[in-house]
Parts: structure tokens; sequence; C-alpha cells
């Protein structure tokens, strides 16, 4: 199973236990302890098997630093069943979920020279004013012949195709005539 499945079913099981609050100072001490898996050696200790799970336990609660009692059963459950590898994964799947509460979406940009930051800008009021929504826009940029937006949370994808405008150009002028 995948380690990003298994993440979203701890992730909802967090959310349906905890508060705003507690939801957040969860997902903010995660992903401090999130960061240390970036350390080669913090990564051999909690895989090894020569280290006491007492020890990986006491190690990952000492990152944490929370007075949370959530957040410790849910360390302690992590490190007793082998999946302290999931934190990373958690941590992408709360912030799915506090940004979704929040209206709050990444969208990329699609283009093959860099926009301008005021035609940028524009376009990012545009879209979170159509959708209702808040919108952190990045470009992109891709050898392509369009210009294409997507905000893949929601499933929006917006393009236009130069190519295609003038083919659906040149069949209006065709029926007109």
């Amino acid at each position: 199973m995948q380690l990003n499945v298994v993440a979203r079913k701890y992730a909802k099981a967090i959310v349906a236990s905890c508060n705003e609050d507690e939801l957040k100072d969860m997902y903010l001490k995660l992903k401090e302890v999130s960061g240390a898996f970036e350390l080669e050696k913090f990564c051999t200790i909690i895989h090894s098997h020569a280290v006491l799970k007492e020890e990986k336990i006491k190690l990952v609660l000492s990152l944490a630093s929370s007075e949370n009692d959530k957040l410790e059963n849910l360390l302690v459950l992590l490190t007793t069943n082998n999946r302290l590898e999931l934190i990373p994964f958690l941590v992408v799947e709360l912030k799915h979920f506090i940004d979704s509460k929040n209206r709050l979406y990444d969208g990329v940009l699609h283009v093959n020279k860099k926009v301008s930051g005021t035609v940028l800008e524009s376009l990012k009021l545009n879209v979170e004013k159509r959708l209702n929504i808040t919108l952190n826009l990045t470009q992109s940029i891709e050898p392509v012949e369009s210009i294409k937006l997507s905000v893949v949370d929601l499933g929006v994808e917006i393009a236009f195709s130069k190519e295609r405008f003038v083919q659906e150009m040149q069949n209006y002028i065709l029926k007109a005539i």
C-alpha cells in the first residue's frame, strides 16, 4: 500500500479527533519532526533494528516537544507500528485539509515565457474572485504552445491554445460565409 494512502487514513482520523487549534498545533509539530527525515543519521536510527522502540519514541517525542497528548499518542502509535516514515506524508495530507478548509489553494501557470508580475497578479485576483478562493499562483516555464492554469486540488484546469483559437476563428468565418 502506498504511504500517502495510509497517511490519508491517519490524517482523516486526526481531523475527526481534533478541534481546529489542536489540528494546527499538531500540523506544526509534525512539520518540525518531518524536517528530521532530511537527515541521514535520523533515518538510520528510526530504521535500525538495533535501536529499541522506547528509544525511538523518546527521540521522536523530543523532536515534537509538545504538551499535546493526542500528538504524543500518535507518535507512540506510529513508532510502535514501525510507521514513522509516514510523518512527511501525514504533514502533506494535514496541510491539504487545513488549506481546503481555509479555501487556500496552490495554482500553477504553465507558459512558454515568463509573465510579468502585474499580469500574474491580475490573473490571480480574477481566478480568486471567480472561484471564491485564495490562490497562491506560481509560474512554470515550459516549451508549450498554449497557456494553461491548473489548480490541482480543485480539479480546475483552464487552457488557451493559440492553434485552437485560430481554428475556431476559421470555422466561424467559414460558417458566416
